[in-house]
C-alpha cells in the first residue's frame, strides 16, 4: 500500500486558512500538475501487483486531482484502475 500525498496549492483549505487567499494564483494548479504526476508515476512503479495506491491532495482544483489521476491511468496503460473507496472501507 502506498499513500501518495503530493504537494498542492492547498486551495481546499481556504475555509480554515483564510490568509491563503492572498497567496493563491489561478496558474498554481498548472505548475504543480507535472510534479504531482511524476510523484504518482514513481509511486505506481513501486507498487506490487495487486497493491493499492491512494492519491491525495488538499486541493479542489481538477488540474491537481482528476487530471493527474487521468494522466496516470493513461500513462500506465491499464496497469492501474480506480477503485471505489466506499466499498473497500466497510
Amino acid at each position: 500500500r502506498i499513500v501518495c500525498d503530493v504537494p498542492c496549492s492547498g486551495d481546499g483549505t481556504f475555509r480554515k486558512h483564510r490568509d491563503k487567499w492572498g497567496h493563491w494564483l489561478p496558474h498554481q494548479g498548472r505548475k504543480l500538475h507535472s510534479v504531482q504526476l511524476q510523484i504518482a508515476l514513481r509511486a505506481a512503479a513501486l507498487l506490487k501487483v495487486g497493491g493499492r495506491m491512494v492519491y491525495s491532495t488538499c486541493s479542489l482544483n481538477p488540474l491537481e486531482d482528476e487530471a493527474v489521476v487521468c494522466a496516470l491511468l493513461m500513462k500506465t496503460q491499464g496497469a492501474l484502475s480506480v477503485v471505489r473507496c466506499r466499498e473497500t472501507l466497510k
